[in-house]
């Protein structure tokens, strides 16, 4: 039991814990086990949740904050014997792993699915767009007609990029994380990115606090996914700087925590609830996909992007990433 990977505790019937094993301790954020003390009292959440499944108003299995680790675990309740209610089984799993699990099998069905439908739609795609090229060069149409087939090229355009989007989520390269210090990864990001986009050096301020933070990823991936939220932030953002990078680690849980704050309008409410779901977008030119695959990354990484703060002032998305010492990652 202790060298399981599954988390396991057994409670008495007034939620003592009687036995503990060293996964369970990690993901509970505990330093010593909480043998003869009630786990009620440690972690009101799962109080909560034990009384709803004890009554029969919830089902066995519920997702519940770490209350120490400030990240969800995935709980399962059992009793100890068929019928009874002397005592209590508990299982607790990382839900950044069971996601990730998931998120494996999503990707190997979505991948054969997108390749199928982006074959079918670009063949014609390609005709259509074939066709309003050879028209726009012929001698016997006029500007309105050449003004309508721009249209046509510009649409065919824009509908071929929503496509090499969907193909890149099906087709998701297999994660290489890392662990790496972030500060000179960053501090390479952004001469790149004042290179690239030819800003002002004072226009992207950056700050990493303590400047040991070591954090666990695909460096390409964490790439992709912080050059979209910067590209995002320098579209919208007014002032100076216009765009800010915060790196800092959570006090108890020890996990890193990157974030990516710009100085514009925010995002409105009925935008900000559905902003990493698929063709949401404020940008009439936008696919809507770009944030959404950027979630998906950080998912397969056992990280987790969400928009922490949003208002007149400016919004605020948070990478937030796994311990780099407590990950087992799954091949």
């Amino acid at each position: 039991m202790q060298r399981m990977r599954s988390g396991i505790l057994v409670l008495d019937r007034d939620s003592r814990v009687r036995l503990m094993n060293d996964a369970a301790l990690a993901l509970l954020g505990r330093a010593r086990p909480l043998s003869g003390q009630q786990l009620t009292e440690h972690w009101p959440e799962f109080e909560a949740h034990a009384r709803a499944w004890d009554s029969g108003q919830a089902a066995a299995t519920r997702l519940l904050r770490s209350p120490a680790r400030d990240a969800e675990v995935l709980v399962s309740l059992a009793a100890l014997a068929p019928g009874s209610r002397e005592g209590t089984l508990v299982f607790v799993e990382d839900a950044a792993e069971t996601r990730q699990r998931a998120q494996q099998l999503k990707l190997a069905s979505l991948g054969r699915l997108t390749a199928s439908i982006a074959h079918e739609v670009r063949n014609p795609l390609g005709a259509i767009s074939h066709a309003a090229q050879l028209l726009s060069e012929s001698e016997a149409t006029n500007d309105e007609d050449r003004r309508l087939m721009r249209i046509i090229q510009d649409h065919s355009g824009r509908v071929n990029r929503i496509i090499e989007n969907v193909l890149r989520i099906g087709r998701r390269d297999g994660t290489a994380p890392e662990v790496f210090a972030i500060e000179p990864w960053l501090r390479t990001f952004v001469a790149d990115l004042i290179e690239r986009r030819q800003l002002a050096s004072e226009q992207v301020l950056l700050a990493v606090e303590p400047g040991d933070i070591r954090v666990v990823m695909d460096p390409t991936q964490l790439h992709q996914v912080l050059w979209n939220l910067c590209e995002n932030a320098l579209r919208y953002s007014s002032g100076s700087p216009l765009l800010t990078l915060w790196c800092g680690r959570k006090p108890i849980s020890e996990r890193p925590y990157l974030d990516v704050m710009d100085h514009g309008p925010g995002i409105p409410e009925d935008i900000a609830a559905h902003v990493f779901e698929p063709f949401v977008s404020r940008d009439s030119g936008g696919t809507g996909l770009g944030l959404y695959i950027a979630s998906e990354l950080c998912e397969c990484n056992q990280a987790s992007l969400n928009l922490h703060a949003s208002g007149p002032n400016g919004c605020t998305f948070r990478i937030g990433f796994a311990h780099p010492g407590r990950q087992q990652w799954i091949a």
